[in-house]
């Protein structure tokens, strides 16, 4: 809650809320999440890497398997603890191929997790939420320390704003208030 996490010109950079100089976290990356522990988490080349949110070099997590052609990691979310994260899998060009998966930091062991869906949120109900191309958030019960789906998937919004990349408008706070864009996609 002491700084604000932003892109710019592909640098991935964070600003104090009271003001003050940007600080340069990583020089290169597409999408980011920062967790407990000031783990960051972003993705760059379709791979995850992760890097303290004082700055550093990045170490690489986990990549696609070479063999499956085109596949790019996306939109990652750091667990609590700081320990895994959440992303998609998506084959370039291609969202409506996107599938939720999970890894642990310490090994990068990719884990599916057999939903479709786009940049996943965890909340602390113990659910995943994430969005789909038609405009619809859902939310699936999700063992955070086993990575692994517990029950079916519940859609909780439609009509969300999709924008063209395949991400849906909406964030999650810690207190569970969810806010969103409507529209079309």
């Amino acid at each position: 809650g002491k700084w604000l996490a932003f892109m710019q010109a592909s640098r991935l950079k964070k600003i104090p809320m009271p003001g003050g100089p940007a600080v340069q976290i990583a020089d290169s990356s597409a999408h980011f999440g920062w967790g407990d522990g000031d783990v960051v988490v972003l993705t760059k080349r379709g791979a995850l890497w992760r890097v303290s949110a004082a700055g550093g070099v990045p170490v690489l997590v986990a990549k696609p398997d070479s063999v499956a052609g085109g596949r790019v990691y996306a939109w990652p979310y750091v667990l609590p603890g700081g320990k895994a994260v959440l992303f998609d899998i998506v084959t370039a060009g291609d969202n409506a191929s996107a599938q939720l998966a999970a890894a642990r930091l310490d090994d990068g062991k990719v884990v599916p997790l057999g939903i479709a869906g786009r940049n996943p949120r965890y909340v602390a109900s113990g659910h995943i939420v994430f969005g789909r191309l038609d405009g619809t958030v859902v939310a699936v019960p999700f063992d955070a320390g086993a990575l692994r789906v517990t029950g079916p998937a519940v859609t909780v919004l439609e009509s969300v704003y999709i924008k063209g990349g395949g991400a849906s408008e909406f964030g999650v706070a810690r207190d569970g208030t969810l806010f969103y864009v409507q529209g079309n996609s």
